[in-house]
């Protein structure tokens, strides 16, 4: 009879491990789901510096050739690169960034993010989506819109900490070619990304 209970406890642990790891996965959702991507295969420039902001709470690797900006205030520490040699219309701006404040991912906050989006010339919200990404609370909003006659592609991501700040991810992408593959790209950038909050 004790074999029998011994094998019955495996067998319940087992499930209860198996069970917590597929609901751990359903709520890790990536950012590429968030937005409806396929990014498989997407690669990075294989000529990469790692890049830490000043304040210590973010690094990633950037391809070596990019021109980045270092950004540090009392309040935030910022990342803003791209690549320059390439025509703006065959590039994308990354902007990283963490930021000391509160952060609620509410529905007031989403509202505003929404409104803000539809207040440019010509916009168009293409996405918004609540998930989890790195064990924390994130939500993510990608639109489009009229820029001076430029069709602007603008995906935020804005991922929560405990300790009463957030990180940032702003990406820009102008024209109209190759969108899906530079937004891919990006966020292959940022999947190197080490978020130290």
């Amino acid at each position: 009879m004790k074999r029998h209970k011994t094998n019955f406890n495996a067998s319940f642990t087992l499930i209860v491990v198996l069970f917590s790891l597929a609901v751990t996965n359903c709520k890790q959702k990536d950012i590429e789901n968030s937005l409806n991507l396929n990014c498989n295969n997407r690669a990075i420039s294989t000529n990469t510096t790692a890049i830490k902001d000043i304040k210590n709470t973010f690094q990633l690797e950037i391809p070596a050739s990019w021109r980045r900006q270092l950004y540090v205030d009392q309040y935030a520490s910022k990342l803003h690169c791209a690549d320059t040699v390439k025509e703006l219309n065959d590039t994308y701006i990354f902007n990283l960034s963490w930021q000391e404040g509160e952060l609620t991912l509410d529905s007031l906050f989403t509202h505003g993010l929404k409104l803000n989006a539809l207040q440019r010339n010509e916009s168009k919200i293409i996405s918004t989506k609540s998930f989890t990404t790195r064990n924390k609370p994130s939500y993510s909003i990608y639109s489009k819109y009229n820029s001076n006659g430029v069709l602007t592609h603008d995906m935020q991501l804005y991922i929560t900490n405990k300790d009463n700040s957030f990180y940032r991810l702003s990406v820009l992408i102008f024209g109209y070619e190759q969108i899906e593959e530079r937004l891919c790209e990006a966020l292959n950038i940022f999947k190197t990304c080490k978020l130290l909050k």
